[in-house]
């Protein structure tokens, strides 16, 4: 009976070395589909199998997620595609995947159901010095990290439900609302996976990932909050993201939204530059170090944390005269976010933030 091989969780990254055993098995296991993808009548021992965490239903390092079912998805689409370096479809593939599987593994004991599923495949590169030395790479952890190039017909956001291509939704993903929390997008009805790459890093959560927007090509979000360059960040971010996900420019995103806010009251205006902490509970946490790797990982500061009753609270924005409104962000965790009092106050956030993006 094939079994899939299980992985140590712990291993950094998304590409998945197996011990010799769980190798020699997976090669018994998926003799008849590795065979299938190979225009020869090879021997499974010549080839090297290695496992790889493509997808997860976690938010990704872009604000997007991919619910269960269309993980089940992506996994019909991975076998038979090609494994690459980079996304550079210029150069040939140097690997096959010939097997994928939706599985569900939380990544800590109380993480929500929702966000412990992923799809992982398995891909097998030749048993050739070339290969070898890829093979390597992989088993000393040089390679560790992975991306997808795939297609998906509708992304639709987390507050409104629209398609945050279209005209109707106004909401940024990783801004936060106070009618709706922490804004993100599912990404559904997946027709096509081109391949999948080793690149230097991830956008899937829990690995590292870089934003280029300075001068020098690289942007690190945790400098940027450490210094307390919060609207320049958000700024970079908001442009960063929005050309990603190949909806408007900074430009007609802004243009929209103060039209929306000139019309009447409910505009959604971003309030991540106003929380004022974030407080995760312990029923949702193991300890405090978890706590802050979500907060890190979700672009908050995670610097300043004091323990409450019920958990941690971080942080975040300082300020006066306000009153505050605590929303909730995710399961477990919340934002407290000081709120405007009058529409002048209003106003006068829509226009600051106005001119700051109009200067990226």
């Amino acid at each position: 009976m094939t079994s899939w091989p299980t992985v140590n969780l712990a291993a950094s990254g998304t590409l998945l070395p197996f011990s010799e055993q769980v190798e020699a098995k997976a090669r018994v296991d998926f003799a008849a589909a590795i065979k299938k993808y190979a225009i020869a009548d090879i021997n499974p021992d010549d080839v090297h199998i290695f496992g790889m965490r493509f997808t997860s239903s976690t938010t990704n390092a872009w604000w997007g997620r991919v619910p269960p079912d269309a993980i089940t998805e992506m996994c019909a689409r991975v076998p038979g595609r090609p494994l690459m370096i980079g996304h550079d479809k210029s150069q040939a593939p140097i690997g096959k995947f010939f097997a994928a599987e939706r599985v569900y593994r939380p990544v800590s004991p109380r993480a929500p159901k929702s966000e412990s599923y992923h799809g992982e495949g398995l891909f097998m590169l030749p048993r050739t010095p070339i290969g070898d030395h890829q093979a390597a790479l992989i088993k000393t952890g040089i390679w560790s990290e992975s991306s997808t190039g795939w297609q998906a017909l509708d992304m639709l956001c987390s507050i409104c439900g629209n398609d945050l291509r279209g005209e109707k939704c106004l909401h940024l993903p990783g801004e936060v609302y106070l009618d709706g929390g922490l804004a993100d997008f599912e990404t559904v009805n997946i027709p096509h996976v081109g391949e999948i790459s080793v690149v230097y890093g991830g956008a899937v959560r829990g690995t590292h990932m870089k934003m280029a927007a300075s001068a020098d090509g690289s942007f690190d979000a945790s400098a940027a909050l450490a210094a307390g360059a919060v609207p320049e960040f958000l700024a970079m971010r908001a442009e960063k993201i929005l050309n990603a996900i190949g909806g408007n420019t900074v430009d007609d995103w802004m243009a929209d939204l103060l039209e929306a806010a000139a019309t009447g009251p409910g505009y959604p205006m971003p309030q991540r530059a106003n929380v004022a902490e974030v407080i995760c509970s312990s029923d949702r946490f193991d300890s405090a170090q978890e706590a802050a790797a979500w907060c890190a990982q979700h672009d908050f500061r995670s610097g300043k944390m004091s323990e409450t009753s019920e958990g941690w609270s971080f942080e975040q924005q300082k300020g006066a005269g306000r009153s505050t409104r605590t929303i909730r962000l995710r399961d477990g965790v919340q934002a407290v976010v000081k709120v405007a009092k009058t529409p002048s106050e209003k106003n006068d956030h829509s226009a600051a933030l106005a001119g700051l993006l109009a200067q990226q």
